[in-house]
C-alpha cells in the first residue's frame, strides 16, 4: 500500500446519487477528495472508472445510485450500484454504446458484476495502469 495513507484515516468512503446527468460530476467530486492522499495516477484512473460506471447507472439503471469505495492493501474497491436490473454489457465492434466498460476493462485490474447486473465493481490497483504499461 502506498505510504501516503495514514493508518488513522478512514477506508471506507460511500454516496448516493440521483438519477440525473449532474450526478457524474458529484461522483468525481467524491473519489477526488475520497482520493486526495492517493497517487495522481490512481486518481485519474478512478475519476475515469467513476464517471463511466455512474454514467452507465444514469442511461440504463433505476434511482437511487450508490457509490462506494474501499481500500484494500493492495489495491481500491470502487463499486456503482442502482435499483435497475439491466445487465451491463461490454460494446461490441458494432454497437453504439457499453464502450464504458470497455474503458473499465483497460483501467482496472479487474472487474465483474452482481446483483442481476445492476452492480459493477472493479479493482484499481496501487499502482496506476498507465503507470505499469509506461514502465513495461
Amino acid at each position: 500500500m502506498p505510504s501516503s495513507w495514514p493508518p488513522d484515516e478512514p477506508t471506507r468512503w460511500s454516496i448516493v446519487l440521483p438519477r440525473e446527468p449532474g450526478a457524474t460530476r458529484t461522483a468525481r467530486t467524491a473519489v477526488e477528495g475520497w482520493l486526495a492522499r492517493a497517487p495522481a495516477g490512481v486518481r485519474a484512473d478512478a475519476r475515469s472508472l467513476v464517471t463511466e460506471l455512474v454514467g452507465n447507472a444514469i442511461e440504463f439503471g433505476r434511482p437511487p445510485i450508490r457509490v462506494r469505495m474501499e481500500r484494500k492493501p493492495t489495491h481500491w474497491l470502487l463499486e456503482v450500484a442502482d435499483a435497475g436490473t439491466a445487465q451491463a454489457r461490454r460494446g461490441t465492434r458494432f454497437r453504439q454504446s457499453g464502450w464504458g466498460l470497455r474503458i473499465v476493462e483497460l483501467l482496472a485490474e479487474s472487474w465483474g458484476t452482481g446483483e442481476n447486473g445492476a452492480r459493477v465493481w472493479c479493482r484499481i490497483p496501487a499502482v496506476p495502469v498507465r503507470a505499469r504499461a509506461r514502465d513495461a
